[in-house]
């Protein structure tokens, strides 16, 4: 059982498991990590069991989301994370693995109805890549049928959106769902006639199916690195790490942006795959791929900011370290 308190500045989630009736219930506090995320006055509360996964949220276009992993009596992986959806969520709810959302849209005033999916169904996701399927990763994104074309000139279309699909400010992004494997895109900026948002396009581009939708950016930041023992981190002894390494899984493109005390921030394009070293038309998303960055300072000093913009996905399934650690000369009291 996982609930939530409310103080003046932030709400608090705990999780309470019951062994017996002879025993009282454990109870501990996942928000102790992140004492400062989640609002008061919270509105949604809905879970998934078959994901392991629960979110908060206070009315507002953000959801705080909590996830685990367990294995037997273990945790062995937890996170929060937060997703800002296009709209003031209003509700939202899940069924198995399928969530629904209605959502106050601002810039037409006017509420939708959205469709979350945790899986991507074999049978309905649109994209097919490596023998497998998926659905593209954007919000409010709507099939060529939704759409209304109309021919502003033999070389041009007008692509004109429904209303409730367009967030002000948003990128729209044209995917070609007709060639297969290639998963080929296009972003524009929409315009307006008063009444309607719309974008001109080359008649070629949506000449066979597509689908359009609105771009989002998943970011991560990736905490300081250190030497951990016995549960604990070694904050006395910092290592140098030369080399951070990041595991992907069907993964598009992404960047990196390496923060370093003392350093101008880098930022590192990672392209899925290399450009020039790939047959042509094959797919723009690695099946799996172990990419290294340079780091090259004091593990306490550094900090790893990973972000993707596009409609493809990215899964970073892991990642790990190198460098040097020396606790030469100290000794441990207890």
């Amino acid at each position: 059982m996982i609930f939530s308190t409310e103080a003046d500045t932030y709400s608090k989630v705990f999780e309470m498991a019951v062994d017996s009736l002879n025993n009282r219930p454990l109870v501990a506090e996942n928000t102790r990590i992140i004492p400062e995320l989640i609002p008061p006055d919270l509105m949604i509360a809905a879970s998934s069991p078959n994901n392991s996964f629960i979110c908060f949220g206070a009315g507002d276009q953000t959801l705080y989301t909590f996830k685990f992993y367990n294995e037997g009596n273990n945790r062995t992986i937890a996170g929060w994370s937060r997703w800002v959806l296009p709209g003031d969520i209003k509700l939202f709810e899940f069924t198995h693995d399928t969530a629904f959302v209605v959502m106050y849209n601002k810039t037409n005033s006017s509420h939708t109805i959205g469709r979350l999916e945790f899986l991507d169904d074999p049978d309905t996701s649109p994209i097919s890549v490596h023998g497998r399927k998926f659905v593209p990763r954007m919000d409010n994104y709507l099939f060529d049928s939704d759409i209304t074309e109309t021919t502003v000139d033999s070389l041009t279309t007008r692509l004109t959106f429904p209303s409730g699909f367009y967030v002000e400010d948003s990128t729209v992004y044209l995917l070609d769902a007709a060639q297969g494997n290639a998963i080929q895109y296009f972003e524009y900026s929409a315009s307006t006639d008063g009444a309607n948002y719309y974008i001109d396009v080359p008649t070629l581009q949506v000449e066979g199916a597509y689908l359009l939708g609105l771009g989002y950016q998943m970011k991560i930041e990736l905490p300081s690195f250190y030497v951990v023992e016995d549960k604990r981190s070694d904050r006395r002894n910092i290592p140098v790490v030369e080399n951070v390494y990041l595991d992907m899984h069907l993964s598009g493109s992404l960047d990196v942006l390496l923060k370093r005390v003392g350093y101008d921030d880098r930022t590192l394009s990672i392209e899925q795959p290399s450009a020039d070293i790939y047959l042509a038309n094959d797919p723009a998303i690695t099946e799996v791929r172990t990419q290294p960055l340079p780091v090259f300072c004091r593990g306490s000093q550094a900090s790893l900011v990973i972000t993707a913009d596009s409609p493809l996905p990215v899964s970073l399934s892991s990642y790990s370290w190198e460098g040097h650690y020396n606790n030469r000369g100290i000794q441990s009291i207890v």
